[in-house]
């Protein structure tokens, strides 16, 4: 049977009107979009517009924690500070767990408190990572990130500050396109797009490329078709 006239060129000549080929007569490749769009085209860059806030943003554990001080303006990002707080707290079993929270809270407070000194801008949230869950599958050391977690929100909640938590899939979604990526390719896809955030993030460790990471998924307003996030 003739090739069916008028196909795009990516179909081939493997192509037949009305024979489904057998998958091992050959693969054939998926469309581009040049082929629609005519050969030249250029894909459109994604552009990212943020709120206007001021976030103090922590990736939390009872070993490490990432502390990242940051101003969003439109499209632009300020990293004013960013840190990695670590502790050597013994983690074997629940009351060492609870004896490690004891002792995390005030460090934690005390470092919340030292980016709350006067002048503008002034923050306008906390914003920290919502500890995961163990349902069927147990997750490593699930509770070092819940007692950080409650620890800030203790001290949040005494001190009538605001605060949002920000699951990390959706950070890795938004940033990485993949809600599995890993630390490393979540920072290379942060860079990516804005590689101006190399000279503002010297030597930051992990901890501290997620606390961003986190505090870029709340501030994200738009992207570059306009719609919301």
């Amino acid at each position: 049977m003739p090739s069916s006239p008028g196909l795009p060129s990516w179909l081939g000549d493997g192509m037949t009107t009305g024979v489904m080929l057998p998958s091992r007569t050959r693969s054939l490749p998926g469309p581009r979009l040049a082929d629609f769009a005519g050969e030249g085209y250029v894909a459109p860059v994604k552009t990212y517009r943020f709120n206007d806030v001021r976030v103090l943003a922590l990736d939390q554990a009872l070993k490490n924690t990432g502390v990242v001080d940051v101003v969003f303006h439109g499209p632009n990002i300020e990293v004013l500070s960013h840190r990695t707080m670590t502790f050597d707290y013994d983690l074997a079993g629940n009351a060492a767990v609870l004896d490690a929270g004891t002792q995390y809270f005030p460090a934690i407070r005390d470092e919340i408190i030292s980016h709350f000194s006067p002048g503008p801008p002034a923050h306008d949230v906390i914003v920290f990572e919502t500890p995961p869950v163990a349902f069927r599958l147990a997750l490593h050391r699930t509770e070092s990130s819940m007692m950080a977690a409650l620890c800030i929100r203790l001290f949040c909640a005494m001190s009538n500050v605001s605060y949002q938590m920000v699951q990390h899939q959706k950070a890795t979604t938004t940033w990485a396109a993949n809600p599995k990526a890993s630390k490393t390719q979540l920072k290379r896809s942060i860079l990516e797009r804005f590689p101006y955030l190399k000279g503002q993030m010297t030597k930051a460790s992990e901890h501290e490329w997620d606390a961003l990471a986190l505090a870029m998924t709340h501030a994200l307003g738009e992207v570059s078709d306009g719609q919301p996030i």
